[in-house]
């Protein structure tokens, strides 16, 4: 993620395409089936969205199984309204949204652990994660698919962002020669 993360700097041009200021915005990403499998569920962790909506932009590069499963259930124009849908990029992409984003909120194991070497806050949208270690540094919360847990979250990191991140998994460099 460090590495590509230079070079999406240079050569990703997502931020201007899709009109984006640099920690200005909210990096979302959905698609665990406990989440897009219930509609109860995805109803309350895409309110949540829009809840922290209310305050910062939130960007969501759109899973087909979200996008799905918000159409089987009536809502995607509903919340399409109200969040910054796109459709789904590459991994330079992905990587230039996370460096670029004020924090994030996912039900992703791996952009938990992606957004940690990039410095970002994480709002778990699942009741468990398996980077338990980034939640006791302080730098990520479980609020699951509560409205009101996700808005103390990111109250919270708005005030008090994390300003240490222990180097839990090394340097990113253990590859590099």
């Amino acid at each position: 993620a460090l590495f590509y993360g230079e070079r999406a700097q240079r050569t990703s041009r997502v931020l201007e395409m899709q009109g984006l200021t640099s920690k200005a915005y909210i990096l979302a990403t959905i698609h665990r089936a406990e989440n897009t499998g219930s509609e109860p569920r995805l109803r309350r962790v895409f309110d949540g969205l829009v809840a922290a909506a209310q305050h910062a932009e939130v960007v969501l590069p759109l899973h087909p199984r979200t996008r799905d499963a918000l159409a089987e259930f009536g809502l995607l124009e509903h919340y399409r309204a109200q969040l910054k849908f796109i459709e789904p990029v590459g991994y330079l992409d992905m990587i230039r949204l996370l460096d670029s984003a004020r924090l994030v909120m996912t039900d992703s194991g791996g952009l938990q652990k992606e957004a940690y070497y990039f410095r970002k806050p994480v709002i778990i949208l699942r009741p468990e994660t398996e980077w338990v270690e980034i939640v006791e540094s302080g730098s990520a919360k479980i609020c699951d698919a509560d409205e009101q847990k996700i808005m103390e979250a990111y109250r919270y990191y708005k005030t008090n962002p994390p300003v240490s991140f222990p180097s839990l998994y090394g340097d990113g460099r253990a590859a590099w020669f």
